[in-house]
């Protein structure tokens, strides 16, 4: 403290940290015993300190579910719209401090058999007024190339971390945002589960079209694996905060390699996605 007139007093304290985890003990029930009613704990616990409080939690399933190798630092779910398939969603891993991310997708493009389906056809004036050249669409008609369900997976790592707690203080240390560098591979089935598709008559007539003669779906035929690289940018992130481990709303950018008899270019997607993780190792 130091007055107006320029003198200064210090004061000096000094505070001892408890870094020691309590020893607990349990004599009664035993490992693997089969209960049925009441459920008496026998056991003691000791600290080299001040103990203050022993509680017993109970908890439902196996104790032996939900663990994970201490490599894995968390498991999360995510769902996205666009960025290559039209919805997609799936599960993910996390290492290294949440550095790397390993993800397995599935998602779905629908055809334009789909559309026709729920009564999109062209002459219907949503139809009309989305699938024109200024959305992509140079013939006026939905018309996706890589049509089908679609399933793959990312592996993707930070490389930029920016903490809130550096504009706002240390109110806003569960939040951040961030950027993620990596690459995708993908298997676009080709099938959409359209009504024509099902009994077979959307791809006999295209094979048939194709010269590859009078067949069914053949995913060898009408599959195709595409891959390419991406970032991500997590513009809002939370950590461990209420129910919130590890949310995330992300902006994707994908680019993939489209190989074709003409040519090959990289075609970039958009895509915006959330995700949240349901389990960490930090609850162990």
């Amino acid at each position: 403290a130091i007055t107006e007139s320029g003198k200064e007093t210090l004061k000096y304290f000094k505070v001892n940290l408890d870094r020691e985890v309590p020893t607990v003990v349990i004599d009664a029930p035993e490992e693997n015993t089969s209960l049925n009613g009441a459920v008496v704990v026998h056991g003691y616990a000791n600290d080299n300190n001040e103990l203050e409080d022993v509680k017993v939690r109970l908890k439902r399933y196996d104790k032996n579910l939900g663990k994970m190798p201490k490599f894995i630092d968390g498991i999360y779910l995510w769902v996205q719209a666009f960025g290559g398939p039209i919805v997609s969603g799936g599960f993910g891993f996390s290492f290294f401090d949440n550095i790397v991310r390993l993800e397995g997708a599935f998602g779905w493009v629908p055809s334009e058999s789909n559309l026709k389906d729920m009564g999109l056809a062209p002459g219907n004036a949503f139809y009309d007024a989305s699938f024109t050249p200024e959305f992509g669409w140079a013939n006026y008609r939905y018309e996706p190339r890589f049509p089908g369900f679609v399933a793959g997976g990312k592996l993707l790592a930070q490389v930029l971390d920016l903490p809130f707690e550096f504009f706002f203080g240390e109110d806003a240390s569960n939040f951040s945002m961030s950027l993620e560098i990596g690459a995708g591979f993908y298997w676009f089935s080709g099938f959409a589960a359209a009504s024509d598709e099902i009994n077979g008559t959307y791809y006999r007539t295209k094979h048939q079209n194709e010269g590859k003669g009078d067949i069914g779906y053949d995913p060898a035929i009408d599959g195709r694996v595409l891959a390419g690289f991406m970032y991500q940018f997590d513009f809002f992130k939370v950590h461990d905060y209420k129910f919130l481990k590890d949310f995330a709303l992300y902006f994707e950018n994908s680019f993939y390699f489209v190989a074709s008899e003409v040519d090959s270019r990289l075609v970039p997607q958009f895509g915006f996605g959330v995700r949240n993780s349901i389990v960490t190792n930090k609850d162990k």
